[in-house]
């Protein structure tokens, strides 16, 4: 009853101490949420109710923190060696708003706490099962009650959910060894037209990582030895496709400007900077988006800028405000280390974009390779994925892990957290 009570009143000053605080002329003072201030007037939820006052009564108000900044905070705070304070940090994180719940964060959380205290282990990998769960994704959820059980075996809840989660894998798996088997086969009949787009999804099935030991070949590169023996239908060879947004240019007419490169609300005989259109930076075209268009715009100064009067910049679609903020004030129109002013931009030759490889084929030429398709190594392959799909050998579900923490979230050993990452 000590601890519950003692653990109460923590969590009860950790939440004052993070508080907002409206003070009024008359000394009195509110702790709790400001939820609404404008120039009249000031709103703030206190634990019992909403309380709203005119700004002509406040003296002052006082800024908790975010709760993202109470994050930060408490993970700074972690030793590295008490396990309990991670898995109290994570059940915090849990419930917190949605902009402090970072999954990255939470996963190592838990993992350091089973790792750093065994005692802590069920708790906090129930604790990020239930999270995974609860946020769609099932299987990775199911790796962590199968770390519950790992750490305590007579959990009723974890099996539960274990064996809810381990029926859906498995049968997630069945239609995985049916798609498999249907791009190993066509592979096989050496229907190489059939199999490119099968093969090109089979990647991540169940067993596809097996292809190599039959067959010598990942699945990937099984189709792309596939692609190699027949031409592209779609470019007929080429590897490579006219972007159709831009017509094979690269670049697009500025509908600001109608391609002239002038604002529409320039004044008479305006200067460079009051004249210029923000979108296309006086070219008159913008780069194209579709095909990732790259080209070089020269700025020219009106007197020189470390020793040069024109400087080249290259640019992508879609970030040329980016990069060109990089070497002159887009506001002012002026260089970045000295207020020089810009006379005039213009633009060279695009230099990548028009077209971009086949989707199709992945760029992969029309090259038969010397020798024959692999097709015994296939036969294998499929005789393998048949014996899981009739029983014959089993479909494995969730692994049994081997820690009850998951090395993955470990790696590097970094536990303790500094200027926004771990160390």
């Amino acid at each position: 009853m000590r601890t519950a009570l003692r653990i109460f009143l923590l969590a009860a000053c950790a939440t004052a101490a993070f508080a907002d605080k409206v003070v009024l002329k008359d000394g009195r003072s509110f702790e709790g949420e400001i939820v609404e201030e404008t120039a009249e007037q000031v709103k703030i939820k206190t634990a019992r109710s909403a309380l709203t006052f005119k700004m002509e009564e406040v003296d002052h108000i006082e800024r908790g923190m975010s709760p993202l900044q109470e994050r930060n905070k408490r993970l700074e705070a972690l030793d590295g060696e008490d396990g309990g304070a991670y898995l109290e940090l994570a059940k915090w994180m849990a419930t917190a708003p949605k902009e402090v719940q970072d999954e990255k964060v939470l996963r190592r959380l838990c993992s350091a706490a089973a790792y750093l205290d065994p005692e802590t282990a069920a708790a906090a990998q129930n604790l990020i099962g239930a999270w995974l769960l609860a946020a769609g994704k099932r299987e990775d959820a199911a790796d962590a009650f199968a770390r519950v059980l790992k750490a305590d075996p007579a959990n009723e809840e974890a099996k539960k959910h274990l064996e809810t989660l381990n029926s859906e894998i498995v049968a997630r798996c069945r239609k995985d060894l049916d798609a498999l088997k249907a791009a190993i086969e066509k592979a096989r009949d050496l229907q190489y037209a059939a199999a490119i787009p099968l093969l090109r999804k089979a990647g991540k099935l169940y067993v596809a990582d097996k292809c190599r030991d039959f067959v010598k070949l990942s699945i990937e590169e099984l189709a792309d030895d596939c692609q190699r023996r027949i031409p592209c239908p779609t470019c007929k060879g080429a590897t490579t496709r006219q972007c159709t947004i831009c017509k094979g240019k690269g670049t697009t007419e500025c509908v600001q400007c109608k391609g002239t490169g002038v604002r529409k609300s320039a004044p008479p005989n305006p200067t460079f900077a009051q004249e210029i259109c923000s979108h296309c930076y006086h070219t008159g075209a913008l780069l194209c988006t579709g095909c990732d268009a790259e080209r070089w715009l020269t700025i020219h100064y009106q007197t020189e800028v470390k020793g040069k009067k024109n400087v080249d910049v290259k640019v992508s679609a879609g970030v040329e405000k980016v990069e060109l903020s990089k070497v002159v004030s887009l506001s002012k129109w002026t260089s970045r280390d000295g207020n020089v002013k810009v006379t005039a931009l213009t633009a060279g030759q695009v230099v990548k974009g028009g077209t971009f490889t086949c989707r199709d084929c992945k760029g992969i030429k029309f090259d038969p390779p010397s020798e024959q398709p692999n097709t015994f190594g296939m036969a294998d392959y499929l005789k393998a994925i048949e014996a899981r799909m009739s029983g014959g050998e089993t479909i494995e579900g969730v692994p049994v892990p081997e820690t009850v923490w998951d090395p993955a979230e470990l790696e590097g050993g970094k536990l303790k957290w500094k200027a926004g990452k771990w160390e």
